[in-house]
């Protein structure tokens, strides 16, 4: 019996590619969520140390959708 697996692809938001170029990193997700895919992201550190922003070190996050909204200020 032969079975497939999902295809995966991981973006690490370090490399250069992305870092260079943070408008396409951005438009990557857009499609990504359009497309239904399944998305995943992960915070460096171990334990249970919370930035400021509350996210939580050595921990894997879900997405479930990318939103774009405008900030005025």
């Amino acid at each position: 019996m032969h079975t497939l697996g999902t295809p995966s692809n991981s973006i690490w938001h370090g490399d250069s590619l992305v870092k260079d170029n943070l408008d396409g990193f951005w438009e990557t997700l857009k499609n990504f969520d359009k497309r239904e895919y399944k998305m995943m992201a992960a915070s460096y550190g171990q334990g249970e140390v919370k930035n400021e922003s509350g996210v939580v070190s050595g921990h894997a996050y879900s997405l479930i959708g990318i939103k774009e909204f405008e900030n005025n200020g």
